[in-house]
């Protein structure tokens, strides 16, 4: 596979990914506010950002570690 289809075959992963993954921040950002304490709303955006990248982001990993 040369450079160019590769990049075509990950640009495609990503949209399909994104479809699963935007619905995906919106449930776990309703699950912060109303599970989670939070000092304030800078507080509550920072801890949701990372809470969804330590939960979400081993599967983009993933993805990549087993391209080969």
């Amino acid at each position: 596979m040369n450079i160019l289809s590769v990049l075509l075959c990950l640009q495609l992963a990503f949209k399909y990914l994104s479809w699963l993954l935007y619905p995906l921040l919106v449930c776990y950002a309703v699950y912060s506010v109303m599970y989670l304490e939070h000092r304030g709303w800078y507080s509550w955006v920072l801890s949701m950002l990372y809470g969804f990248l330590l939960t979400f982001g081993k599967k983009l990993q993933h993805m990549y570690m087993y391209q080969a």
